[in-house]
C-alpha cells in the first residue's frame, strides 16, 4: 500500500489505470496469455484512509509451471510501482 495526500479524482483514475496496466503486462510478460485461465486486476484509492491497493487474482494452466501466487504478488508489486510514479509526479 501507498499512503499518498489527498489527490484530484483525475490523478486517482489515472493512477488505477496506470497500476492495473502494469499488472497485466507483468503478467503476460511472464506467461503465455493462452496459459492464463484468468486474470482479475483490481485497484483500490481510498479516500479516507489515503492510500492504494492492488489484489491479482490469476488462475494459470498447470502447463504454465509458474506459481500463480508469487506471480499475482511480483504483478501488485509492479502496479503499486507504477502508482507511485504517478503520484509523485516521475
Amino acid at each position: 500500500m501507498i499512503e499518498v495526500k489527498a489527490l484530484p479524482l483525475e490523478l486517482v483514475k489515472e493512477a488505477c489505470e496506470v497500476g492495473e496496466s502494469a499488472a497485466r503486462k507483468y503478467v503476460t510478460s511472464k506467461v503465455n496469455e493462452r496459459l492464463i485461465n484468468s486474470l482479475d486486476i483490481q485497484v483500490k484509492y481510498e479516500e479516507e484512509e489515503v492510500l492504494f491497493s492492488v489484489d491479482v487474482f490469476i488462475d494459470l494452466s498447470p502447463l504454465s509451471g509458474v506459481d500463480p501466487e508469487r506471480l499475482a504478488d511480483e504483478a501488485a508489486d509492479a502496479a503499486l510501482s507504477a502508482i507511485d510514479k504517478i503520484v509523485r509526479g516521475k
